[in-house]
């Protein structure tokens, strides 16, 4: 069973089946700190769910070499509850190799912030561990 399957049978059993309605998000990122010395960073965003307490990955883009203002190909599909509070966290990290990256920083949300915004698009600062802004990230809806 899929990670997203398992997650909507959870909130399902939590909240019940309810209204709810299938959401895809768009990912870009706009002016990251640049992790690397010698080139650009190059850049992944890996979308985690709160589920009892836990983030869980959900999903992950592809990782676009050496650009600081990225739009990621790689798009998230969620189910959008009524009424429910969805927290979304996404990861933005630059990847060194096969199991090595540098976390850029860290924008959490809800799917409801996101849907409730102006043309289902944020645009969230993203926080580095130090607290400080690293770069740009939006986010857009659009109902499947």
């Amino acid at each position: 069973m899929s990670i997203i399957i398992k997650l909507k049978h959870e909130m399902q059993n939590l909240f019940g089946s309810g209204d709810f309605e299938k959401v895809e998000l768009f990912i870009s990122g706009r002016k990251l700190k640049n992790m690397d010395i010698l080139s650009k960073s190059d850049p992944q965003v890996r979308l985690f769910i709160q589920s009892n307490g836990q983030w869980v990955l959900a999903g992950k883009t592809e990782m676009i070499k050496d650009n600081l203002n990225p739009n990621f190909t790689t798009t998230f599909t969620l189910d959008f509850i009524f009424e429910v509070q969805q927290h979304l966290r996404f990861q933005v990290i630059d990847i060194d190799g096969p199991n090595d990256y540098d976390e850029i920083g860290i924008v959490d949300t809800t799917l409801g912030h996101i849907m409730g915004a102006k043309n289902k698009t944020v645009i969230l600062d993203i926080r580095g561990k130090d607290g400080k802004s690293s770069g740009k990230l939006i986010i857009r809806a659009e109902k499947c």
